[in-house]
C-alpha cells in the first residue's frame, strides 16, 4: 500500500515538473482592403473629380450633368459621390484648351421629359472667360483643380505643310489597323474626315476619324475608324498606332465620333480624351485614357443618350 502511494506520489510529482505545452500561435487576422467608390469601378479615371458637364448644344443651358456613377454601370442614388447643394469651381475646356471657370451646382430636381429625363440636375453660374470666344468654345467643364487642359490643334485651322505632316502622321496611324470586311466597301480608300494634334508629358499625339463609303445608292455603305497614334523620340519618328476603333453599317446607322477635349489628371498625371459618339439614337460620352507609353484603353462609358 505504502509502495503504490509513493509511486502515485512520484508520478503526480512528475507531472507538476513537466514544461507547459506551446500554444499554438494565433491565427493573423488578414487585412481588410479599403472598398473601392462606386466611381472607381465603373473605370472612372482617379483625379479627375467627381462629375463633368457636357455641353451639348450653342446656347448656354445646353448641358447635361455626367456622373460617373450613372455610367454603364448604375449604382443607387445614395452611390454618388455629389449631393444635391453642392457647389463645384470647374474649368470650363474646349480643344483650344481651357476657355474660363464657373461655378457647378447640383439642384436635387429632374429635367426634361419622356427618355431625355435626367437626375440631377445642374447649374452653371458665374462664367468668366480667359478669351473672347470662350463662351462658345467650350465642350466640357471638369473640377478645376482636378485637371488640366491641353490645347489642341484641328487640321481644320492647318495650312500648307502643317496639314501634309499630320496627314501623313494620320495614315502613319492608321496603316496597320485591319478594315472590316464589307463587300460593298472593298477597295475603297479612306479619307480623313477630321482630325488633330496635340503634345503632352513630351509625347506627340494624333488623332483622327477616317471614313469611307460606297456609292450604291440602293444600299449606301459606310465605316468610320477612329485612331490614335503616339510617336516617341525625334520628329523623324513615325506616329505608332495605340487605339483604334471601326463601325460599318448602313450609312445613316454608322456612329460618328469626335474628340471634344483633351486633358491631364492632375494626380496621375495621365492624358485623358474625352470623346463623342453620336449615332441616330443620340450623343454618348466616352473616356478615353493613356495608362502608360503606347498604352490606350476606354476607361469609362456612357449609356445615356444625352438627348
Amino acid at each position: 500500500m505504502f509502495v503504490a502511494v509513493v509511486a502515485a506520489a512520484g508520478l503526480l510529482a512528475g507531472c507538476d515538473e513537466r514544461e507547459p505545452e506551446a500554444r499554438a500561435p494565433s491565427p493573423e487576422v488578414p487585412a481588410v482592403a479599403p472598398s473601392r467608390s462606386a466611381a472607381e469601378i465603373t473605370g472612372w479615371p482617379a483625379g479627375i473629380g467627381r462629375a463633368l458637364v457636357l455641353r451639348i448644344g450653342p446656347t448656354q443651358d445646353a448641358y447635361r450633368l455626367v456622373v460617373p456613377e450613372l455610367g454603364d454601370r448604375r449604382f443607387a442614388d445614395s452611390a454618388l459621390s455629389i449631393r444635391a447643394g453642392d457647389s463645384i469651381r470647374v474649368a470650363l475646356v474646349g480643344r483650344s484648351g481651357m476657355v474660363g471657370e464657373a461655378m457647378l451646382r447640383i439642384a436635387d430636381s429632374e429635367s426634361g421629359s419622356g427618355s431625355c429625363v435626367t437626375w440631377p440636375t445642374a447649374e452653371i453660374t458665374a462664367p468668366t472667360y480667359t478669351r473672347r470666344s470662350g463662351a462658345a468654345a467650350w465642350r466640357v467643364a471638369l473640377e478645376r483643380d482636378s485637371v488640366t487642359a491641353i490645347v489642341v490643334d484641328s487640321l481644320m485651322g492647318m495650312r500648307g505643310t502643317d496639314s501634309l505632316v499630320l496627314v501623313r502622321a494620320i495614315n502613319s496611324a492608321a496603316a496597320g489597323v485591319p478594315a472590316l470586311a464589307d463587300s460593298l466597301l472593298q477597295g475603297i480608300p479612306f479619307g480623313v474626315r477630321r482630325a488633330y494634334s496635340f503634345t503632352a508629358s513630351g509625347v506627340s499625339t494624333v488623332a483622327a476619324e477616317l471614313v469611307r463609303t460606297s456609292s450604291s445608292e440602293a444600299d449606301p455603305r459606310e465605316e468610320r475608324l477612329f485612331v490614335v497614334g503616339e510617336r516617341t523620340g525625334g520628329e523623324g519618328n513615325a506616329h505608332q498606332n495605340v487605339f483604334s476603333w471601326n463601325v460599318a453599317g448602313r450609312a445613316d446607322s454608322v456612329p460618328v465620333v469626335d474628340l471634344l477635349a483633351a486633358i491631364v489628371s492632375s494626380r496621375l498625371r495621365r492624358t485623358i480624351l474625352v470623346l463623342s459618339v453620336e449615332d441616330s439614337r443620340g450623343l454618348q460620352l466616352l473616356l478615353l485614357e493613356r495608362r502608360a507609353a503606347r498604352e490606350w484603353r476606354r476607361s469609362w462609358a456612357s449609356v445615356v443618350s444625352f438627348c
